[in-house]
C-alpha cells in the first residue's frame, strides 16, 4: 500500500509540472482550451514579468520587453507591453474581418485577438493577449501547432506589479510613444510594408530538429547560431 501511495503522489507531481496537449479543433477553440489550463509554470524571467517556454522552444534573444523564440525552425517574435499593463491602458482594437482569419479573444477579463494574413506564400500570424503579442511567419500546415505554442507562452505571461512600479516610476524602462502601437494589428497602424519587419523565410540555419527539454531553456550564444 505504501508503494502504491508513493506512486500516486509521484504521478500527481509529474502531471502538475507539464502542459497538457490539446486536441486541435478550430483555431479559437484551441486557444480557449489552453487558456482554461491556467498555466502557472515559468522558466524565463525578465524585468517585471515572467513566462513559460514549452518543450521544443529555445530563447534566441531577449531584452527588457522583447524576446525572439525559436520553435522547430520558426521564429516567434514576442513583445510584452509592461507600461500599458501597468497603467491598465485600453488595448482593444478593431479586427478587420477581410483577413484570412480574425477573431477577438475575451477570457477571464483579459482581452486579445488572433489575426492571420496570407502574405508572400506564408501566413503572418499576429496573436495578442493580455498586453503581450507574438508575431511569426508560418507555413499553412504549421499554423495550428504555432497557435497552440503561442497560446502556451502568452497565457503564461505574469507580471510583477511591485517590480514594475519601481522600474516605471524610476524610468528604468525607456519607453517610447510609438511602442504603444506594437500590440495593434499591422494593418491598423501601417501599410503592408510593415509585414516586412520580420524575415518570412523561416528556415533557421541553427535548427537541427532536436527537441529541447522544457525545463532546461537556454539562450543561444552568437557562436552557436
Amino acid at each position: 500500500m505504501k508503494k502504491i501511495g508513493c506512486l500516486l503522489v509521484l504521478l500527481i507531481f509529474i502531471s502538475g509540472c507539464s502542459v497538457q496537449r490539446v486536441q486541435y479543433t478550430s483555431y479559437i477553440d484551441t486557444i480557449y482550451q489552453v487558456l482554461e489550463e491556467n498555466i502557472t509554470l515559468h522558466n524565463v524571467s525578465l524585468e517585471g514579468y515572467y513566462y513559460y517556454l514549452p518543450k521544443g522552444a529555445s530563447l534566441l534573444e531577449k531584452s527588457e520587453t522583447n524576446s525572439i523564440i525559436l520553435y522547430q525552425g520558426t521564429k516567434f517574435y514576442l513583445y510584452v507591453d509592461v507600461v500599458s499593463y501597468f497603467h491598465r491602458t485600453d488595448n482593444t482594437f478593431d479586427i478587420q474581418e477581410d483577413s484570412y482569419y480574425a477573431k477577438e479573444i475575451n477570457y477571464d477579463d483579459k482581452y486579445g485577438y488572433l489575426k492571420i494574413t496570407k502574405f508572400n506564400g506564408y501566413y503572418f500570424v499576429e496573436y495578442m493577449y493580455h498586453y503581450a503579442k507574438i508575431e511569426a511567419y508560418v507555413e499553412e500546415e504549421k499554423i495550428h501547432d504555432a497557435i497552440y505554442q503561442m497560446s502556451v507562452i502568452l497565457s503564461s505571461v505574469h507580471y510583477h506589479d511591485k517590480i514594475l512600479e519601481s522600474l516605471i516610476g524610476s524610468n528604468v524602462i525607456n519607453y517610447k510613444e510609438e511602442n504603444f502601437e506594437i500590440l495593434a494589428p499591422k494593418d491598423s497602424v501601417s501599410s503592408s510594408e510593415g509585414y516586412l519587419d520580420y524575415d518570412y523565410d523561416q528556415t533557421y540555419e541553427g535548427y537541427d530538429g532536436e527537441i529541447k527539454d522544457e525545463d532546461s531553456i537556454e539562450i543561444l550564444e552568437d557562436g552557436e547560431r
